[in-house]
């Protein structure tokens, strides 16, 4: 369901990334392929508000891209698992996949189950 203040959430969130060194890859033009690494880009995420106890949708970012890429190729590869094993083919398929690519955009993130405002982690990973 589109928002009135949807395209402001969406023009405010853009304009607050941070690139910490771009070197002229962005914004990117005429790649033909583009590896898509990580598992947040194919997640919907929900942002709750304590406070008010509601929460708000924002823009899965895999869709996103597929709908910016015109006729570039989208390679999506999870690279990490949900989970805390050490999946080596997931990382060696991400890894290939950026090496065939024209760019490779990371989508790195704790998984869900070590993410949470309810209460501290024991550890710093």
């Amino acid at each position: 369901m589109w928002r009135p203040h949807h395209a402001l959430a969406r023009r405010i969130a853009g304009e607050g990334i941070v690139l910490l060194k771009n070197n002229g890859i962005l914004p990117l033009r005429n790649q033909r392929r583009i590896a898509v690494i990580g598992r947040a880009p194919r997640s919907r995420i929900f942002k709750w508000r304590q406070l008010t106890h509601q929460s708000t949708q924002v823009d899965v970012p895999y869709e996103e891209l597929r709908k910016l890429a015109g006729a570039a190729q989208l390679t999506y590869c999870e690279g990490y698992p949900a989970s805390s094993a050490l999946i080596r083919r997931l990382l060696m398929k991400a890894v290939q996949a950026a090496r065939v690519a024209d760019v490779a955009l990371l989508y790195v993130a704790l998984p869900g189950f070590k993410e949470s405002e309810g209460y501290d982690r024991l550890t710093s990973t």
